[in-house]
């Protein structure tokens, strides 16, 4: 119930990754710390830093094997992953456990593939996967899924 909030700076945020290809600093700021703040009062603050601790680690985790990867694959990283989507990811970090975060993670990044891949060769669209726009989706049925099934 406390997730709620955060999702009008996520709808906007978006809206605006599916239109643009950006997102608004002051809706990521402020997604972040609603975010935090359900959090904080759902768990309490000693589990969201721990959750931050355990979690945050391992998505730099995470994010070195990708930076690793398209450094020797493709010899730079540039254009590949947004500041945004960076810092996104890290407002999801605190909003679970680490199994749920590795297997939300695995799950709406592999969804996320999938609907860019039928969108891309369905119609002639740019490259550029929005991963905001698509882990969010994802966030906001995962949060609903958990409110109904209480």
């Amino acid at each position: 119930m406390y997730a709620l909030p955060a999702f009008l700076p996520l709808f906007i945020m978006i809206r605006s990754d599916f239109r643009e290809r950006q997102i608004g600093v002051v809706w990521l700021i402020l997604f972040g710390l609603l975010a935090v703040a359900g959090n904080c009062l759902e768990f309490g603050w000693r589990e969201f830093g721990f959750r931050m601790l355990v979690n945050g680690t391992a998505v730099f985790c995470m994010a070195a094997v990708v930076w690793l990867y398209l450094r020797l694959r493709y010899g730079t990283t540039k254009g590949y992953i947004g500041w945004g989507d960076l810092w996104f990811l890290a407002c999801l970090t605190p909003l679970f456990g680490l199994r749920e975060l590795v297997g939300f993670l695995t799950i709406s990044f592999v969804l996320t593939l999938a609907v860019w891949w039928m969108c891309k060769n369905a119609w002639t669209t740019r490259g550029e996967i929005p991963l905001v726009g698509t882990v969010g989706l994802c966030y906001i049925g995962y949060v609903c899924l958990k409110l109904i099934t209480r």
